[in-house]
């Protein structure tokens, strides 16, 4: 789940534009979220803007520059929209998948860029933001209401068919430990990764595979 999503004028780090879907997850080792993670998020973006700004000075391609950025209950993702000089942030679920993230900013930074040209132009000079809320509805498409990087395979067999094609030797005993997890509801690439001891590499490896025996769904991986 992607719990908030941020528009930020590069020129001088001035928030345009914010959507919040879900608040965001407390870490299970604090009692209190307060403001730290919001304050370490703009700290984040504050470094990557002089990032890119340093980038552009020694004349540098900043046309696809993005940081990811990962915590204990959130992963920040940054992109830098070049055209519109301006930064798409967002705060979401570690277990969501940062590169359809990523793509999502990208097609959001565009789109606000053609949307918005002379609204932005007339904000450096007036400061006015105003109008930049007419963009949340294409936030909310783009993102899916905020669930757009989510991915949960899902088993479409019986756990009794699985034992039979493990024993039969057409999957491993590590292809049937993955198989076993997969609820359609929890369990992640990266979840799975982490509670089995794979790299995510691994188990996307896996799942296409289960894909191509039909032991689960074809996985919907968004295009931009």
């Amino acid at each position: 789940m992607i719990f908030s999503i941020y528009i930020i004028d590069a020129d001088n780090a001035i928030l345009l534009l914010e959507k919040v879907f879900q608040p965001l997850k407390k870490p299970k080792s604090q009692q209190d979220l307060g403001s730290g993670v919001i304050a370490e998020f703009f700290a984040a973006i504050n470094t990557f803007i002089d990032e890119v700004q340093a980038a552009m000075r020694k004349g540098r391609d900043v046309s696809n520059m993005n940081r990811t950025l990962l915590a204990e209950n959130s992963t920040v993702t940054l992109h830098y929209e070049p055209e519109a000089r301006v930064l798409i942030s967002t705060i979401s679920d570690p277990d969501d998948d940062t590169d359809v993230i990523i793509a999502a900013c990208k097609r959001i930074g565009e789109r606000f860029w053609k949307k918005h040209k002379e609204n932005l132009e007339e904000f450096r000079i007036h400061m006015d933001k105003s109008a930049f809320k007419a963009f949340i509805p294409d936030i909310e498409m783009v993102l899916h209401d905020g669930k757009i990087a989510e991915i949960f395979p899902v088993l479409q067999i019986p756990i009794k068919t699985l034992q039979r094609i493990n024993a039969m030797g057409v999957i491993s005993n590590e292809e049937y430990q993955v198989g076993v997890i997969l609820d359609g509801k929890s369990m992640s690439p990266l979840g799975i990764a982490k509670k089995l001891n794979k790299t995510k590499t691994e188990v996307m490896d896996i799942l296409k595979k289960f894909e191509s025996l039909d032991i689960i769904k074809s996985l919907k991986m968004p295009k931009f």
